[in-house]
């Protein structure tokens, strides 16, 4: 046995998933999600990659398949999908608690020693189900030797799904003759950390597949690919050589940037659009503990637009690399305030970041005073603390009034975006039950619980489209738990008990009624909340014809 293992959970067509969350209807519904503005396919389904959508396309190539009816269409919600992934990284964590590695917003590595070992292949399986159960998210399990090896086995788990096999488990070890051949029929562009440029140049020495590489010479590797090559190729032969938070070579540069909803032509529009870029691209250097040493900026007209054009380009160093959002920006905007030309309608703005290197690994530029230990110290605990507000409530919660208006004339137009169900209070999901509340607790109309098919972190049980009680089912049932359930035809709120291994539901005077199959557990009851709801109760916790409030908090919503 080896004597270590990795997993990588991998989420499945991870933003088109994000809309079927609150929507089971469009379960085998082709499903697209565009770049902003509408412009690109930026996510496909499997019935979408089916019906021949390809990933960057223009919509506006694709408008026969797209306006048939056959597929539901939908504009970035980048404030759900960020939230959906917090939920599933923290279902994760509680299978493999304090190892996470989060590798990007849908994907994550869980390494494994010693004694956990063994029970490898039953850990991906329960995190194939319990992600989907908590979180409605289908997700592709890979384990390997090394992480290059577990992320080729979760794309080969992946592609296994489409074909309509296997479980969405796959693993790879890298002495086994099943590894050998599936190195061979891999492309040597398509192992991680091979790109393109890397690929050109392996296939003039004859290194076409992953089994070529694996097997070629390791000095001629390390001599064309230096470092990087050389650690793929070790991870290809079961060698670990990528550490926690590592990628295979780290980014030389990131680039954000996005067309304007409409024409820009004034100074103050422009440098509001560049903050707002300084803040995502700083935002994403943190998250990947790096720093850049460079900055510049680009502003256009329209490519095919009938009026003067103009293009503007133009970088400086900075002091020091940095991942602060106030040092980017401020650099960013008198960048703008030098190249500005008056008189064009810009079409899109966009800032680069470049000489990227390691969080901490910084030196000053010579001649250039970089800044004190403590300012350092206090922006690192004020980037932290925004990050942190940021991810809990949404990501534009804190910014800089640099960054301008959420509703400013400039900013991407997203017509076709799904309600942000879990992070807006005004935009909550609401599942209505049918069924009569003055006849709540008697035989002739029972009520039902939602079945597997509501696949959602919170729902609400409305009598009526009157007031809502909220719970969430995306949490493990525990020990003390209140919990909302179906017991003889009647929604009550009890709470959870556990005897000698057996489930209890205890209401408020303490009798026991153990639970079977005439009772159905359909949520916990919260305690803590980031927003207040209401619901029904009467005063042995049925839910009743008369409004009492309820004070139920959800937290997360």
């Amino acid at each position: 046995m080896a004597a270590r293992l990795f997993i990588l959970v991998d989420c499945n067509n991870f933003f088109a998933s994000c809309e079927r969350v609150f929507r089971p209807d469009l379960r085998r519904v082709p499903i697209v999600v565009l770049s902003s503005n509408d412009g690109c396919i930026v996510a496909r389904s499997n019935e979408a990659k089916s019906l021949g959508l390809k990933m960057g396309e223009p919509a506006f190539k694709s408008r026969d398949v797209l306006a048939s009816g056959e597929v539901a269409i939908f504009s970035s919600n980048f404030e759900l999908y960020s939230d959906i992934s917090s939920r599933v990284m923290g279902t994760l964590e509680t299978i493999a608690p304090g190892v996470l590695d989060v590798y990007s917003i849908d994907e994550a590595f869980i390494p494994l020693h010693g004694s956990m070992l063994p029970n490898a292949d039953e850990m991906a399986r329960e995190i194939v189900w319990r992600v989907a159960k908590w979180v409605g998210m289908p997700v592709s399990v890979g384990i390997g030797t090394t992480r290059t090896l577990a992320k080729l086995a979760s794309e080969t788990a992946k592609a296994e799904l489409r074909a309509g096999r296997g479980d969405g488990v796959w693993r790879l070890d890298a002495e086994s003759p099943e590894t050998a051949e599936l190195l061979k029929a891999t492309p040597v562009e398509e192992v991680w950390g091979i790109g393109r440029r890397m690929a050109y140049r392996l296939q003039g020495i004859g290194v076409r597949t992953a089994l070529d590489l694996r097997d070629a010479d390791p000095p001629a590797i390390r001599k064309m690919l230096s470092v990087t090559g050389a650690a793929t190729q070790m991870e290809l032969r079961g060698v670990p050589c990528l550490d926690d938070g590592q990628t295979p070579g780290i980014r030389k540069s990131l680039v954000s940037s996005r067309s304007f909803g409409e024409k820009v032509g004034d100074r103050e529009s422009l440098a509001q659009a560049l903050a707002m870029h300084c803040d995502l691209a700083a935002a994403r250097l943190r998250k990947e503990r790096l720093e850049a040493g460079t900055i510049g900026i680009h502003v256009r007209t329209g490519h095919f637009s009938a009026n003067a054009k103009c293009d503007l380009r133009a970088e400086t160093p900075l002091p020091e690399r940095t991942a602060d959002t106030r040092i980017l920006t401020r650099h960013a905007l008198a960048l703008l305030d030098a190249t500005y030309k008056p008189g064009y309608a810009y079409a899109k703005a966009g800032v680069e970041l470049s000489d990227i290197g390691l969080a901490g690994k910084r030196q000053p530029r010579l001649f250039e005073k970089g800044m004190d230990e403590e300012e350092r110290r206090k922006g690192a605990m004020l980037m932290a603390a925004m990050d942190d507000v940021n991810r809990r409530y949404g990501r534009t919660t804190l910014k800089l009034g640099a960054q301008g208006p959420d509703n400013a004339e400039w900013r991407a137009k997203r017509q076709m975006r799904s309600p942000r169900y879990t992070t807006h209070a005004d935009e909550l999901p609401e599942v209505s039950i049918d069924f009569d509340p003055d006849k709540v607790n008697r035989k002739e109309n029972p009520p039902r619980a939602p079945g597997p098919e509501v696949a959602i972190f919170a729902f609400a049980i409305v009598p009526k489209k009157e007031n809502v009680l909220v719970v969430d089912r995306s949490l493990e049932l525990r020990h003390g738990d209140v919990v909302v359930a179906e017991v003889g035809n009647a929604f009550v709120t009890k709470r959870l008990r556990l005897w000698d291994g057996k489930v209890f539901l205890e209401d408020k005077e303490g009798k026991k009624l153990e639970y079977d199959d005439e009772s159905v557990v359909v949520g916990i009851v919260l305690r803590r909340m980031s927003m207040k709801v209401w619901g029904k109760t009467g005063p042995k916790g049925e839910l009743a014809a008369k409004p009492v409030r309820f004070g139920v908090m959800a937290d997360g919503l």
